[in-house]
């Protein structure tokens, strides 16, 4: 009796705990680069993939997308993660021709006449994410990389 007992209340705490604070939706993303403009500099480092989360929370029957990070892995398995490197961060989100778009920007926390734009474009046949960096406003980096699905992962 006991033991039955014991073993109910755990199974309901261990229940309770595996339930988030703040439900939400993450749809994860990896993504190798296609093309990158100008290439990066030969004293670089290149990142090789990119992992993108977008993160959904629910507001009433819908869910309202309220983050994307974007983590780049390099060459020697440094990793950058842009929402630690820009600040000010806002998100939208839009319907497209047979999907929907996701798009962060930014101010680059080392210098804010620095910004970045990144979109992941997520269609029935194919997704994207793109970064795209400014100067004072003027374009002088892109990033295109192809990704797809994988399993969330904190």
């Amino acid at each position: 009796m006991h033991l039955k007992l014991i073993t109910a209340l755990t199974t309901v705490a261990v229940a309770f705990a595996s339930v988030p604070a703040h439900p939400s939706e993450v749809q994860a993303y990896e993504c190798g680069i296609v093309s990158q403009r100008p290439a990066t500099a030969k004293h670089e480092t290149p990142a090789y993939k990119i992992k993108v989360e977008v993160v959904y929370m629910p507001t009433g029957d819908k869910f309202k997308l309220t983050g994307i990070a974007a983590i780049h892995t390099f060459a020697n398995s440094d990793v950058a993660d842009r929402t630690e490197q820009y600040v000010d961060r806002v998100v939208h989100e839009r319907e497209i021709s047979q999907g929907i778009e996701s798009t962060w920007w930014g101010k680059y926390i080392k210098d804010p006449s620095v910004t970045m734009v990144g979109t992941i474009a997520v269609t029935k046949r194919n997704v994207f994410y793109t970064e795209r960096r400014f100067k004072q406003s003027r374009l002088v980096w892109t990033l295109v990389s192809q990704c797809h699905a994988i399993e969330y992962n904190p």
